[in-house]
C-alpha cells in the first residue's frame, strides 16, 4: 500500500471515530490529499476507484468492516430511506462493485440498507479503543 493510501486509510479511521461527521465526499478527499484525479474523466475515476479498492480489500482481507463506506458521492438527487424525510448520500457504484468482488456479504439486501449497517459497523469497530490501538497502523 502506498504512502498516500496509508494516509487516506488513517484519515478514514479517524473520521469513523469522529462524533460530529463521519463521512466525506470523494471530491473532498481529493482536495484534502491534493490528488489530481478528475472524477468526470472515466480513466481518472477508474484509477481513483482502484486505489480506494486497495484499502477496501485490505480491510476485508483482515476481517474488518469496509472502511471506504465512509466516502460518499455528492449527489443533488439524494436517496430517501424507508420513507424518512431525511436524505442520505451513498458511496459510488465503484464501492459496491469492489465490495461484491471481494465477497462482502449483505449487499443483496439493498445498497441503502448495506450502507447504513456497514457504516455503523465501521464506526463501532474503530471507536473501540482495543481495535483502534491494535489495527490503526498499516501492517
Amino acid at each position: 500500500m502506498t504512502k498516500i493510501l496509508k494516509e487516506i486509510r488513517l484519515y478514514l479511521i479517524e473520521l469513523a471515530r469522529c462524533e460530529e461527521k463521519n463521512t466525506t465526499y470523494y471530491f473532498d478527499l481529493l482536495d484534502k490529499f491534493n490528488l489530481k484525479y478528475n472524477l468526470k474523466i472515466k480513466e481518472d475515476n477508474d484509477k481513483f476507484s482502484k486505489q480506494l479498492a486497495k484499502i477496501l480489500k485490505y480491510e476485508i482481507d483482515n476481517q474488518r468492516p469496509c472502511l471506504t463506506v465512509l466516502i460518499v458521492k455528492f449527489n443533488t438527487d439524494k436517496y430517501k430511506i424507508n420513507g424518512d424525510k431525511s436524505k442520505i448520500e451513498l458511496p459510488s457504484q465503484g464501492f459496491y462493485h469492489f465490495a461484491e468482488k471481494y465477497h462482502r456479504k449483505g449487499i443483496a439486501t439493498g445498497r441503502e440498507e448495506f450502507f447504513i449497517k456497514e457504516k455503523q459497523n465501521v464506526i463501532n469497530f474503530w471507536k473501540d479503543e482495543t481495535n483502534y490501538e491494535k489495527y490503526k497502523d498499516f501492517k
